[in-house]
């Protein structure tokens, strides 16, 4: 039997007087929450936060992506 690797994460949500918003990263062809495989030594609330913070804050060399938001009819 080989060992199961854990994928850590985090539900960011956040109350607004419109509702409850949650943050979702694109993910190839899908949405999902930002999460991660754990490290060696990692406590899972610990790779979690990591990979919130990696997935979240500027891309490698310091480029930003910048996204807008448009609906049709």
């Amino acid at each position: 039997m080989t060992e199961q690797m854990l994928s850590c994460g985090v539900v960011v949500a956040r109350k607004t007087p419109a509702g409850w918003v949650t943050l979702v990263l694109r993910a190839f062809n899908h949405w999902d929450f930002p999460k991660g495989i754990l490290e060696q030594g990692e406590q899972p609330l610990q790779a979690a936060l990591r990979e919130v913070k990696e997935e979240t804050g500027p891309y490698s060399r310091g480029k930003v992506a910048r996204y807008y938001l448009a609906s049709t009819r």
